[in-house]
């Protein structure tokens, strides 16, 4: 039986579902130290992220823009990174967490303030936070790039003829999306059909068996991202599991219509 969009949406909502039931259980009701509840908003932060940008991902797909739905893939992806690393890592995350003053003095003095009362306010966060930041207060090293993230956790590790590590699955569904988030070069080659031909200037839509192919790919993150957030905090996997059932029975209806 084919597989029909209305499935696909139906099942991302299911895992839009299962992201907000598993916000609600990491809300501490009490807490261990100041380390689990950093280690808490983190989760909870990049959760609520992937719901948001799932959401987006399917209005996208109802509205058949494919690029504009693998752009939100793509951070879906990101967040799912950043939710493993941050679990296997928990004094980068603290570290970061602990960088927050720092960040918003160091972008928003750079604006104009709307009154001087709010741009005093920035000042005296960011030196009380000096105040009490200690060797924290000098660290230029920001954060841990999301290519390292992956690199620490990814279980396909491969390396170019240079001994370059890499990653495939990061290249798939980071790397080459991101060719249209920063409108790199090579997007050319995406958006034009024939772009080597200078008499054609066809610009490409994808069909919607490909967007399919690309919401199946969304479900696979999705399924990675919850099952290391339910097992890190010993919540219920079960109903995680009955997605991933379906998830894969998906997978292989969309792979026997593209042998079609």
């Amino acid at each position: 039986m084919p597989v029909s969009e209305a499935q696909i949406i139906a099942h991302l909502e299911a895992h839009v579902a299962n992201i907000y039931d598993a916000v609600e259980r990491l809300r501490p009701h009490k807490f261990k130290s100041k380390r689990d509840v950093v280690e808490r908003r983190w989760q909870i932060l990049l959760l609520t992220l992937s719901a948001d940008a799932v959401r987006g991902f399917i209005t996208m797909l109802k509205a058949r823009n494919h690029r504009s739905a693998i752009i939100l893939a793509r951070s879906i992806f990101e967040y799912r990174i950043k939710s493993e690393y941050f679990l296997a890592n928990r004094k980068e995350a603290y570290r970061q967490y602990r960088l927050i003053p720092k960040r918003v003095h160091a972008d928003l003095s750079k604006l104009p303030a709307p009154d001087d009362a709010a741009a005093a306010e920035l000042v005296n966060m960011y030196l009380e936070w000096r105040r009490t930041a200690g060797r924290l207060a000098d660290d230029y090293a920001g954060g841990v790039g999301v290519s390292k993230m992956f690199l620490t956790i990814a279980g396909d590790k491969r390396h170019t003829s240079d001994g370059i590590e890499y990653s495939p699955e990061f290249i798939d569904k980071y790397g080459i999306p991101s060719w249209t988030v920063h409108a790199d070069a090579a997007a050319i080659a995406q958006v034009f059909l024939f772009w080597n031909s200078d008499d054609n200037w066809m610009i490409g839509e994808a069909s919607l068996f490909e967007q399919l192919g690309a919401a199946s790919q969304v479900m696979h993150t999705l399924f990675d991202h919850l099952r290391a957030v339910r097992i890190h905090y010993n919540m219920d996997v079960e109903p995680l599991e009955r997605l991933r059932k379906r998830s894969i029975q998906i997978q292989d209806d969309l792979k026997r219509e593209c042998r079609k």
